[in-house]
């Protein structure tokens, strides 16, 4: 007689409205070529954000043999710019104004996702020594990006102010099948086989269009040359093959991924911004993994990746984007995923009374690195594109401690990130070394009736990013939180950088042609209040298929 199924099931909402202060900076920009100089200016107020998201788990096991699962996610979150955004430029040369640039703007957006996934996974008869199983899934994600602005600009010698109406709208589209098997088969130790092939295809469609305020009437009117509609559409194949054997204290496994994709870029409108592209790729992707257990509480490793990480496609558009009357950014659609191989040896110590520590060496070189790099021509105009001409290593350490008191109340974590990089722009002649050191912490202490209070603190050295030298910053916080009845009901108070108001970042942007400096503050300081009240019901299975679509190839 069959038995019957066991269900789980889960639900879930979440609402939430956060207020992000505004911020201010300038940039100046030194063309060597022409002689003129470019000063920036911005200021932006706050910006209202409202975030909503609902959720739903199903699932069912049917004899321990059938495992079915569906996933269902739904989300909306709308930001305004209520107060102005302006925005200011003046150009000199040798030192006379040559023109000067304002604009005043307000924005609205406006985002909607959702997905579904599905998966079904059976269990082959197992023996004591023995376990086989396939799972076969499916998913679709959705994610629709709209926004509206309007802005009025007046450059110098008009005496009106002309303005501006701006429409974007952005949908994508993710269809993904994936089919995996795993055989496991216990002899000394274990023997592992894992296997599995995916199909992921994206699509995704951008509209702009821009609308000139005319001279004579004042009203917006579209332009054929403003008028911005493209389409990508990319495919993905990709398969998996992964064997490892584990020993007494030794486990090896050893695997590749294997990758073909291809990508068409479609243009839509009747105008010659847009030119249609293609790209394709394939490699493999190998991984190498060796884990060695002295005893319960010393362990080492030691493992091998190769890492490709796809251009994003704004880097493959070749349409012109024009951020301001002198500023220019196009993409190349000739780029190469970057490869990247990364070994890492890491020590861990599990030692008596909650005390946990790590220590890691990771070193990395990539020989086909992504450049974004900027130039000035001779029309004094700033550009901005991207190749595959650098190359870069790195050698980083990692060292972590936590630590439990009072029985688990009261816990403790530091940790500290060391980095060396050093870095070859082919294209532009620039070779720079970089050294940058970040380090956080956190403490928390959980009352047996009453409240959790913890705090944390986060800092990141000053580093190179590229062409960028981007100074260090610092930020912590403060957080207090109460639960009631049984868990449902939580209320948090939060302050985060009490002892600092503003964050101060300054960058360097370098070439043999120009160079650029900017000045940003944004707010830091911030107290927030939270009440929430858990409407979930959770029924969850204890058994669990590992085998979810994780599409992150795009990372």
């Amino acid at each position: 007689m069959m038995k019957s199924g066991v269900w789980g099931f889960g639900v879930s909402s979440s609402a939430n409205n956060s207020i992000l202060p505004g911020d201010s900076g300038w940039a100046i920009t030194n063309d060597h070529i022409n002689g003129i100089s470019n000063r920036d200016e911005n200021k932006t107020e706050n910006t209202n954000n409202n975030n909503v998201k609902y959720g739903l788990n199903l699932s069912y096991d049917l004899n321990k043999k059938h495992l079915f699962n569906l996933s269902c996610s739904l989300g909306n979150m709308e930001s305004d710019l209520k107060a102005n955004s302006f925005n200011t430029t003046t150009a000199l040369n040798n030192n006379e104004l040559l023109r000067t640039y304002s604009r005043i703007s307000n924005a609205q957006s406006n985002k909607n996702n959702y997905f579904i996934d599905a998966d079904y996974q059976y269990v082959f008869k197992p023996d004591t020594s023995r376990k086989i199983e396939s799972s076969l899934s499916i998913a679709y994600r959705y994610a629709n990006n709209a926004s509206e602005s309007d802005s009025k600009f007046n450059v110098a010698g008009n005496t009106t102010m002309l303005g501006n109406q701006n429409t974007n709208d952005e949908n994508n589209g993710e269809y993904t099948v994936q089919a995996d098997y795993t055989f496991k088969q216990k002899r000394k130790g274990e023997f592992t086989f894992e296997t599995g092939i995916k199909t992921v295809v994206r699509d995704n469609v951008s509209y702009k269009s821009v609308y000139p305020e005319q001279f004579n009437s004042g009203e917006f009117e579209l332009q054929p040359t403003s008028n911005y509609s493209f389409g990508y559409n990319q495919q993905v194949y990709s398969g998996y093959v992964s064997l490892s054997e584990s020993f007494k204290k030794l486990v090896i496994s050893i695997g590749s991924r294997i990758e073909y994709s291809r990508g068409q870029g479609i243009s839509k409108a009747n105008n010659d911004l847009q030119v249609p592209f293609s790209t394709s790729n394939f490699y493999l992707m190998p991984v190498f993994n060796l884990s060695y257990l002295a005893n319960w509480s010393n362990r080492i490793s030691f493992s091998y990746r190769m890492n490709g990480r796809k251009p994003a496609f704004d880097m493959l558009n070749p349409a012109v984007t024009k951020f301001n009357e002198w500023t220019v950014r196009y993409g190349n659609p000739e780029l190469k995923p970057e490869k990247a191989h990364s070994f890492k040896t890491e020590y861990t110590y599990l030692g008596p009374k909650g005390l946990n520590l790590s220590f890691a060496l990771e070193h990395e070189f990539c020989n086909n690195a992504l450049e974004d790099f900027y130039w000035v021509n001779t029309d004094s105009i700033t550009h901005r594109s991207y190749a595959n001409s650098a190359t870069s290593k790195s050698l980083g350490l990692a060292f972590n401690v936590n630590k439990s008191f009072l029985n688990q109340k009261l816990r403790f974590s530091f940790n500290v990130m060391p980095r060396k990089v050093w870095s070859n722009y082919k294209s532009k002649h620039i070779s720079i070394e970089d050294f940058s050191t970040g380090y956080g912490g956190s403490v928390s202490y959980s009352f047996s009736k009453g409240p959790s209070i913890s705090s944390s603190l986060f800092s990141n050295g000053a580093m190179v990013l590229g062409q960028l030298k981007v100074a260090g910053y610092t930020s912590h916080s403060f957080d207090i939180s109460q639960s009631f009845f049984e868990r449902k009901l939580s209320f948090t108070a939060s302050v985060t950088s009490p002892f600092q108001k503003q964050r101060i970042d300054e960058a360097l942007l370098m070439s043999p042609e120009f160079e650029q400096s900017s000045y940003r503050s944004s707010q830091m300081r911030s107290f927030t209040l939270r009440l929430n009240y858990n409407f979930r019901k959770n029924s969850i299975l204890s058994r669990q298929n590992t085998k979810k679509i994780v599409n992150d190839d795009l990372k």
